[in-house]
């Protein structure tokens, strides 16, 4: 497993979700090339099927994820949001088309836990492992071998473990070399996490050829100390 740690930044796109708060280019400019200034390694620049996040998202890969414009000290993958659905797919690679080939990045999600299936989507396991296989892959051809396709099974922590085992093989059969596993809801125990983590890849067929990623809700106040349990249980 390789040692180095990557940080991955959503404040454009999750961020940007905060009540109360409203970003034009020009603060998403500035934000992201702080960003990048400071050797942030990926930062998610937006949900494509957003038509405000849309334009704003390709002058974004344009100025920060391309050796020729960026004037920062180093250039980071961009990142689009996009639902396990084709036109969520073609929208997120079209809004980072501007960048680098070897900088792009298409991150697919689904909910995957009973309470998002029961209420969120609608879709139950057979569908959703039909729709990540699909997409995933529909991710890995437009993006090519230089781009990178990332996939989170959203409320990862509430999800039956056979069943997350199972949307991340198909991922990963699929492409996707980033698996993010997101405590969307910020309540599960550090200790939970690590056992997770662990048991994933003890399951996981190929998951050892990924990089395995965090993104951890505050709700309960123990994302930093969640993501350190992580990082021992193999989150790079």
């Amino acid at each position: 497993m390789r040692s180095k740690i990557d940080i991955h930044d959503t404040t454009l796109r999750d961020g940007a979700q905060t009540p109360f708060i409203g970003m034009d280019f020009w603060d998403r400019y500035v934000i992201a090339k702080s960003l990048a200034n400071i050797g942030v390694d990926a930062i998610e620049i937006g949900f494509a099927a957003n038509d405000v996040d849309y334009e704003l998202m390709r002058k974004i890969a344009k100025y920060i994820g391309t050796r020729k414009y960026s004037r920062n000290r180093t250039v980071p993958v961009v990142c689009g949001l996009a639902r396990v659905l084709e036109e969520d797919v073609k929208l997120a690679y079209e809004a980072i088309e501007p960048a680098d080939p070897d900088k792009r990045r298409i991150h697919v999600f689904i909910g995957t836990s009973e309470e998002l299936m029961n209420y969120s989507h609608g879709k139950r396991e057979e569908e959703i492992l039909s729709l990540i296989e699909g997409n995933v892959r529909r991710a890995r051809e437009l993006v090519g071998e230089q781009g990178q396709v990332e996939y989170s099974s959203e409320d990862a922590l509430r999800t039956d473990f056979d069943f997350l085992a199972e949307t991340i093989q198909t991922a990963i059969d699929n492409g996707a070399d980033v698996i993010n596993v997101p405590d969307t809801t910020g309540f599960a125990r550090p200790d939970k996490y690590y056992e997770t983590i662990k048991e994933l890849r003890r399951r996981v067929k190929g998951i050892e050829e990924t990089t395995l990623s965090a993104h951890i809700h505050n709700d309960s106040g123990n994302a930093v100390a969640t993501t350190m349990k992580g990082i021992e249980a193999g989150i790079r």
